[in-house]
């Protein structure tokens, strides 16, 4: 039975969080201060942490994200951000969480990133999802022309040829297998059969899943002039009962 550790001080959301988890066979632990959830991950480490960026939130517990992750590496991070908050969960993504959703995302959905992440995923609310595409400020011409050398991806995990890396790049900017096709000059069969080699090597499942690999793997969208727009510290090789703490 895995052990969720829901990082909230929102009552209601950690009320309906917690049944549905409950229902779907994970054990939940509550805490309401950073300090706390990391009293919790020194016992499992190997824990999820579910970790509330919502409005009841302190703007600063998004910054504690990369220590916590330098500490306990092992641990894979869900962050959850109220509705059409796209800046936060960017913030999130390049900060080192593995995924992320909203908090109104219906209970099936919950339960489908849930048992993404435990398999390795990089779940991401479709909302969430056409809304990242658009914060990258590079024309997609530009970013193609340094794609290989600026991809936070590794070259021995990720082994993308060329191509895979200008149909991914073009990807992670919400082109469509059409235009897609339209932009590399292939055809939509040739188009599908590279995506699928590339989601192989990416182990994905779906552009959803590879565009959020791409930002929590700490993509840095680029200015014109090249320059990174945000940094962020580097990601580390990474239920039946409520306990409040």
């Amino acid at each position: 039975m895995r052990l969720c550790i829901l990082l909230t001080r929102d009552s209601e959301f950690q009320n309906d969080l917690t049944s549905v988890l409950v229902s779907g066979g994970y054990r939940v632990r509550v805490s309401r201060t950073i300090g706390a959830a990391k009293r919790c991950l020194q016992v499992r480490e190997r824990s999820l942490l579910l970790f509330d960026l919502g409005a009841s939130t302190s703007p600063d517990s998004l910054k504690s994200l990369p220590s916590i992750l330098a500490r306990f590496p092992e641990t894979r991070v869900l962050a959850w951000v109220d509705r059409g908050d796209r800046q936060q969960a960017l913030q999130a993504l390049q900060l080192g969480a593995d995924g992320c959703l909203e908090k109104s995302s219906p209970k099936n959905r919950i339960l489908r990133a849930m048992s993404e992440i435990c398999d390795g995923g990089h779940p991401l609310s479709d909302s969430l999802f056409r809304g990242l595409v658009g914060k990258l400020s590079e024309s997609p011409e530009s970013m193609m022309s340094r794609f290989q050398a600026h991809s936070p991806l590794d070259s021995t995990s990720y082994p993308l040829s060329s191509r895979e890396a200008e149909i991914y790049s073009l990807l992670c900017f919400g082109y469509s297998n059409k235009g897609i096709a339209a932009k590399v000059h292939l055809g939509l069969d040739a188009v599908r059969y590279h995506l699928k080699h590339l989601y192989q090597k990416l182990k994905v499942h779906s552009r959803t899943e590879a565009v959020a690999l791409f930002f929590a793997k700490g993509a840095t969208p680029v200015s014109q002039s090249g320059s990174p727009t945000s940094r962020r510290t580097p990601q580390k090789s990474r239920q039946k009962n409520l306990l409040i703490s």
